[in-house]
């Protein structure tokens, strides 16, 4: 072939390769504007599996069964100083289950705020649900003569609509008022309010779902949130005094309730998770 018949070949082959992109970019579909990410949807399996899973119904049955044949355990030997027994329990997430709430955050693509949880809180007390045998666990408590406690980081505001909630569930509201201590200022700490059944009742069981319920020596160390170093050393610490400092109580006087959705251990993930995760060294 000679060399003009080979330069006028390519000439033409560049032109076809031109107009096939051209008509190729003007036939395409146009492209769709991406998505935003729902903000909550990092806790969407976590709250499926508490509104659908029959494991989680089943683990609380279980919990709280074998709470009240530990509670009668703990009550066959009377107080030395004559004090009644008492029952100290959380609320949210231990007795009253606000799934519904954390369930219109990812409807609505929004995440949590006060002013969205005070809505709730003090708007739809009717909406609540019940933890899985929380009811009669309670009921069974009582029956027998302890004085149920709730200490709870619900403000002083929410009073009448917590109350409100307890009633809904068929929860007993008698002498309420001196059993509901709720949070009175911006102090979550609950040692003074555990302190405060403490002087009054032999205090023989916790029920809660997040650590501090249980003790003030769990409040998770301070860590900047993009430092994954010091939010590691703030996990391991944590889990070490679980494991070692109070190990003889779990299941004996404490007792846990599972909440995948949120508590202290979601502000100890820091920004990126992953970093404070054991990923394989599998590779794709």
């Amino acid at each position: 072939m000679a060399e003009s018949e080979k330069s006028g070949g390519w000439a033409m082959a560049g032109i076809g390769l031109g107009i096939g992109v051209v008509l190729g970019l003007c036939l395409a579909p146009p492209s769709q504007p991406s998505q935003p990410t729902n903000p909550s949807l990092r806790t969407l399996d976590a709250n499926l599996w508490l509104q659908t899973s029959g494991e989680f119904r089943a683990l609380c049955l279980q919990t709280y069964r074998m709470a009240g044949e530990r509670l009668k355990e703990l009550r066959k030997e009377p107080a030395r100083d004559g004090k009644k027994d008492a029952v100290v329990m959380d609320l949210d997430e231990t007795v009253l289950d606000n799934s519904p709430f954390q369930t219109s955050l990812f409807r609505d693509g929004t995440v949590y705020s006060d002013e969205r949880w005070g809505a709730w809180e003090s708007g739809h007390p009717e909406e609540v649900r019940a933890v899985p045998g929380a009811v009669e666990f309670i009921a069974a408590a009582e029956k027998d003569g302890a004085t149920v406690h709730y200490i709870t980081n619900r403000k002083e505001g929410s009073r009448k609509p917590t109350i409100a909630a307890l009633k809904h569930l068929g929860i007993s509201i008698e002498g309420i008022d001196a059993r509901l201590h709720l949070m009175k200022n911006k102090e979550r700490d609950k040692e003074e309010r555990r302190q405060a059944v403490r002087a009054k009742y032999r205090m023989v069981m916790l029920v809660g779902d997040t650590l501090s319920d249980f003790s003030s020596e769990f409040t998770p160390a301070k860590a900047d949130a993009g430092d994954p170093k010091a939010l590691q050393d703030a996990i391991n610490e944590r889990n070490a005094k679980v494991e070692k400092l109070r190990r003889d109580r779990w299941g004996a006087e404490w007792i846990v309730i599972p909440n995948s959705s949120y508590g202290e251990w979601t502000r100890m993930a820091g920004n990126d998770p992953l970093k404070v995760m054991n990923p394989t060294t599998l590779k794709p």
